[in-house]
């Protein structure tokens, strides 16, 4: 079973006007590929006003049956299977390595009603400038190679003939598909990275991950339920393995941007990314430092919603939430500082605060909703 089915993972259907074509032909942006052609669509891309240089990868067959079993790369019987394989496990293979700068990033995967067909597309970054010199192919492809035997990724047959690397990141993901013992692998992955005591942090019940810190009751004593979600930005500081940006992007959220260091970062990435959840930046950086504040989130900020949660004693309440905070600060306690004290320091920030509930599931943290 794919792990979309866990939560039942369906592309978005994007509609565009009738006297409108699928690219505009005389855009920079149009490439042609064997199976794809690469282009924009202003009325498509509007709908990601947040994330800069996007295009469109769409696929030249219109879909037949399902989503799950579409394939990227030919569909002849005589056709290698190192050559196709399911457009959904390629484009998350792609999005993985995109993480070590080797591909370009994917932020979804849409279906386009163009001729009475749905054609399958990837909103994905645009490179640009020619194609790279066949030694700057070979060397990217090398480089994925290795990461792919590390990772468990199976990679596919390389050509260095055709325009598949640009700014030195591979481009042509057919063929590439998960290994049997990948998801194996990642939890392993996951298990000595998110830790906290030596102790695995928080659940991730999509790949039957327990941790001492149980996701779906963590979601109830935080109210998110409670939150006006679809359309709306959030960030999560601290943000572990991912449980809670990934719950945000299934409600709808339009912006979501998780935050730790970067071992765990990387592998939040990856976990989402394997579970479907293509459009959630997570960004690797040192938390008591503001700088990754002004590097990483000009673009977004501030957020609707912030979420905080058992930060203090690790590293207070550095001065940049609060220019981070449009509307809500989700913050929930961790010992160090009297209760009292630390309602006292968010009164003083905020214009209401709140009590909404106690971390029933541990140490009955104290949970406050903290409004502008």
């Amino acid at each position: 079973m794919t792990p979309f089915n866990k939560w039942k993972w369906k592309p978005k259907i994007v509609r565009i006007p009738e006297d409108m074509m699928i690219v505009d032909p005389d855009d920079r942006m149009v490439r042609q590929g064997a199976y794809s052609i690469i282009g924009s669509n202003k009325s498509i891309l509007s709908g990601y006003p947040d994330i800069p240089n996007l295009c469109l990868k769409i696929f030249d067959k219109p879909m037949i049956g399902s989503i799950y079993d579409y394939q990227w790369g030919s569909t002849f019987p005589e056709t290698k299977a190192a050559h196709r394989s399911k457009l959904i496990d390629a484009a998350r293979c792609q999005n993985i390595i995109a993480w070590y700068g080797l591909a370009p990033r994917v932020f979804d995967i849409i279906l386009i009603p163009f001729n009475e067909g749905f054609y399958p597309a990837l909103v994905t970054e645009y490179l640009e400038g020619p194609t790279d010199a066949p030694y700057d192919r070979f060397k990217t492809y090398l480089r994925i190679e290795n990461l792919c035997s590390t990772l468990g990724i199976t990679p596919c047959f390389p050509d260095f003939v055709g325009d598949n690397s640009f700014s030195k990141k591979w481009v042509d993901f057919q063929g590439f598909s998960f290994k049997e013992d990948y998801e194996e692998r990642l939890k392993q992955r996951a298990q000595k990275t998110l830790l906290w005591s030596n102790n695995f942090y928080q659940s991730i019940e999509e790949l039957r991950l327990d941790g001492f810190r149980k996701t779906p009751q963590r979601i109830g004593d935080l109210r998110l339920n409670d939150l006006e979600i679809e359309g709306k930005t959030f960030l999560d500081v601290g943000c572990s393995g991912g449980a809670f940006c990934n719950f945000l992007k299934r409600k709808g959220a339009t912006t979501v941007v998780g935050v730790d260091i970067p071992s765990i970062a990387e592998t939040a990435h990856e976990i989402s990314t394997y579970l479907g959840y293509f459009g959630i930046e997570y960004i690797g950086a040192d938390l008591t430092l503001a700088r990754w504040v002004e590097t990483h989130t000009p673009k977004y900020k501030p957020f609707d919603t912030v979420l905080y949660l058992s930060m203090y004693r690790h590293i207070g309440y550095p001065d940049y939430i609060d220019q981070l905070v449009k509307h809500l600060l989700i913050f929930e306690t961790n010992g160090d500082k009297p209760d009292e004290e630390i309602e006292t320091m968010l009164q003083n920030k905020f214009k209401e605060v709140k009590i909404v509930g106690a971390a029933t599931e541990f140490d009955n943290r104290l949970i406050y909703w903290c409004t502008r």
